[in-house]
């Protein structure tokens, strides 16, 4: 059976292959730290279980997150857990649901695995939107609607999911209407503000660097499209900023794999370039 005709949003991880093998063990192995240690706290077994799996989860998501945002790079993708790890431990865990559906956006937009979306592809991403919704988040109903929009409009366009980007429009502004949230001005602190500035100018590089990007799809012989790839990535740290503006540090931790993997992956690149240079100066 094969995944790719049912859906373009699956990406298959072989144990097989040593990187998929060894985010497999990194992940267990981080929850089962995790289970550790509420032992020794002598917590009880179901508080152990559901701090175990969030943390083994954050962990996988991240290195997905690696993947889909830096795809030329695979290796680099390993690098954020250096940052999410600590994060997790030292501030809160993240929201598991809201980076799942920023994950599903990228994969939309840059097309990694070589499949055009399915009807039913869009129709689990508009019910992860419209279920963010639903609970509050409200700018993820639009941050969908802006995905569905772009796949639409991109190089091999899927012109349906402008039908998707319209009824995500729509089923947020009546939400909000129906739900009218209160507002309420999100104190920014100067700290945040210049974290905030500094990630986006180090993701610069790579960014434009990507235009260059010559990666192979999963489920197909043709590269992937560099605009894809920078489009996606645009839309990564725009996301993540927009949520930090409506949710202020809060929306930085609920997101803390996605703020992870954007640094990480940025100071690698620039690593890496500085290091070829090096290397061709002598």
């Amino acid at each position: 059976m094969k995944i790719s005709n049912y859906s373009s949003l699956v990406r298959v991880v072989d144990p097989r292959y040593p990187t998929n093998f060894a985010i497999l063990v990194l992940s267990s192995l981080a929850g089962g730290a995790q289970f550790l240690f509420k032992i020794y706290q002598g917590t009880e077994l179901l508080n152990r279980i559901t701090a175990a799996i969030p943390l083994a989860v954050t962990v996988f998501l991240t290195w997905a997150l690696g993947r889909e945002i830096d795809p030329e790079h695979e290796l680099a993708a390993f690098a954020g857990l250096a940052l999410v790890i600590p994060g997790y431990w030292l501030l809160a865990a993240p929201d598991l649901m809201a980076v799942l559906t920023i994950l599903l956006l990228l994969r939309l937009l840059n097309r990694i695995t070589g499949v055009i979306p399915k009807f039913l592809d869009s129709l689990t991403i508009s019910g992860l939107g419209i279920w963010l919704v639903f609970r509050g988040d409200w700018i993820f109903g639009f941050l969908t609607a802006a995905a569905f929009f772009l796949d639409s409009r991109l190089s091999d366009p899927k012109k349906q999911n402008l039908f998707f980007s319209g009824i995500m429009t729509i089923f947020t502004i009546v939400s909000l209407l129906i739900q009218k949230p209160a507002v309420t001005q999100t104190e920014i602190f100067p700290a945040e503000f210049f974290f905030v500035i500094g990630v986006i100018l180090l993701f610069m590089p790579l960014i434009v660097h990507s235009r260059d990007t010559e990666v192979i799809c999963d489920f197909s012989e043709k590269e992937i499209n560099p605009l894809r790839v920078q489009a996606s990535q645009i839309f990564t740290i725009t996301s993540v900023t927009l949520v930090w503006l409506i949710q202020g540090r809060h929306g930085i931790i609920n997101l803390m794999p996605i703020w992870s993997s954007i640094i990480a992956l940025s100071i690698a690149y620039l690593l890496t370039a500085l290091l070829k240079k090096i290397r061709q100066k002598n």
